[in-house]
């Protein structure tokens, strides 16, 4: 997972979660069903509004959303 130091603030971008514009650390995203030849979108999510979780049984990792 690549991290940003800032987010991209153009286009009047809020976090999903925690809905502000606050210049911290951020990660893309990818959306699912947007992908076409290799290429996904995304949406930026500061990195201390989620905590990764391992779902071991099924060897998936997730996030769950800090509200």
């Amino acid at each position: 997972m690549k991290v940003f130091e800032k987010p991209n603030l153009s286009r009047d971008w809020k976090c999903p979660v925690c809905k502000t514009s606050d210049v911290k650390p951020i990660t893309l995203v990818g959306i699912a069903g947007t992908e076409d030849d290799g290429i996904i979108e995304c949406e930026q999510f500061h990195i201390d509004c989620m905590e990764p979780v391992w779902h071991k049984d099924q060897n998936v990792v997730g996030f769950s959303l800090r509200e």
